[in-house]
């Protein structure tokens, strides 16, 4: 007996997803299924034996700066440098399977991105770097902050390469639109980020 339909999706944030099958002659089944996301934490790892290549975040706390790298080889040359990136709050990153190695310092243990980070895509939400669509909405956003070196961009990707759609720095309030089209957001030193 084969099973004629096989369906997996997600059961809330978490790492939980719920295997539907069913086949003729059974009734529908269900099983919970947990799969813990792929972790690691800071150092230099090598792509491909101690890590493997995805989207991955650190989930920092606001104002603990993490550095993060990406790498062609292990010299320590500036030339081996694919992409960086250092920021409080959570971070993203893509990490390719080319990628030789992956450093980073001062950063949460990095995780598989399996869900969202925030409680809504319009929630309000602070420094870091988030998913278009899944953790922040689309739209148009206002900073509540008071300081003067309010950062933010735009991006199309999380490889840090070549991922810049748009920025802006100065003093706050700072209000961006951000697209449909973007995959995420960068934001530093900007306080609260409120909907529009």
């Amino acid at each position: 007996m084969s099973p004629s339909a096989v369906s997996v999706s997600t059961a809330g944030a978490g790492a939980t997803y719920v295997l539907t099958f069913s086949a003729s002659g059974l009734s529908a089944a269900m099983q919970n299924i947990v799969v813990d996301p792929l972790s690691f934490g800071t150092g230099t790892l090598v792509v491909g034996t101690e890590i493997t290549a995805g989207l991955y975040r650190s989930r920092n706390a606001a104002g603990v700066f993490c550095y993060w790298e990406r790498l062609s080889g292990f010299g320590g040359t500036s030339a081996e440098r694919i992409a960086n990136d250092i920021g409080g709050g959570p971070r993203l990153v893509e990490i390719a399977a080319t990628d030789k190695g992956f450093s980073s310092d001062r950063c949460a243990t990095w995780i598989e991105v399996i869900g969202p980070t925030t409680t809504s895509p319009t929630a309000d939400f602070g420094e870091g770097v988030y998913m278009v669509g899944s953790d922040v909405a689309p739209g148009t956003w206002r900073s509540s902050g008071t300081g003067t070196s309010c950062y933010w961009a735009r991006l199309s990707n999380f490889s840090g390469t070549n991922d810049l759609i748009a920025n802006d720095i100065g003093p706050e309030p700072r209000i961006v639109t951000i697209a449909a089209s973007d995959k995420g957001f960068l934001t530093d030193r900007c306080g609260a980020w409120k909907k529009q």
